[in-house]
């Protein structure tokens, strides 16, 4: 719900929303630089798949972990390298189906992060992995930046 209302030359604006707490994993790494974390919703698995090939080959990107959340063409993808934050922007603006709002909160937190718990009819399903002939240099089992935070319940 909104609320929104005017005295003057100011505008108040009220969101009233569900929110539920999930566990994330986040981008950044202790040696300051970042993991890829891209997110995809409403997007045909083959698009996925067809652009991370593509990021892949152009970045010279390690093997990439295609995580499918619910039933409705919604994907999160792990790709375990270490880069710099501005590496990791460039690569992002260069998707074309990668959700924008995930990217933009990135870039102004500095960071990113992506749910890592499923939820009622948001449950993940089994990692679809693309090889890739680069090797990974960031191992997923010693990263430690997990967060507990709020997400809009709907």
């Amino acid at each position: 719900m909104k609320i929104s209302f005017k005295i003057f030359c100011y505008r108040f604006v009220f969101h009233i929303l569900k929110e539920r707490k999930t566990i994330g994993i986040n981008s950044l790494l202790p040696n300051g630089q970042h993991i890829l974390l891209l997110d995809y919703d409403n997007v045909e698995l083959e698009m996925v798949k067809s652009e991370i090939q593509n990021l892949q080959k152009k970045y010279k990107l390690p093997k990439a972990y295609i995580v499918p959340i619910g039933n409705n063409n919604s994907y999160h993808v792990y790709i375990f390298k270490a880069l710099n934050f501005e590496d990791v922007c460039r690569i992002m603006g260069s998707t074309e189906y990668a959700c924008k709002t995930h990217q933009a909160l990135g870039f102004l937190r500095g960071y990113w992060t992506l749910r890592i718990k499923g939820y009622k009819g948001k449950e993940f399903g089994p990692a679809i992995i693309l090889s890739s002939e680069f090797p990974e240099d960031v191992d997923p089992f010693e990263l430690q930046y997990l967060s507990t935070y709020y997400t809009a319940k709907r």
